[in-house]
């Protein structure tokens, strides 16, 4: 995706292609769900207690030509 090898590749560049991915995705939920929201920035998590302990909902959000898997859960950070 950056267009680099992979040895050249460090956690700090594969957290903020995350970052930005996730938030280009929220931005187009956003104007396809039409909300009036502000978006706050994506926060990384790897603590296994947000997989653990938290029920997950799994939605299928599906158009003419695209088919979209989220899930969401209810953890506070």
């Amino acid at each position: 995706m950056l267009g680099i090898a992979d040895d050249e590749l460090d956690l700090a560049m594969i957290d903020d292609v995350l970052r930005e991915l996730t938030n280009m995705t929220a931005g187009q939920l956003k104007l396809e769900l039409k909300l009036d929201q502000a978006l706050g920035l994506p926060r990384l998590h790897d603590d296994d207690a947000v997989f653990a302990s938290n029920p997950w909902t799994h939605h299928i959000l599906a158009s003419a030509s695209t088919c979209l898997a989220v899930s969401l859960t209810s953890f506070v950070f």
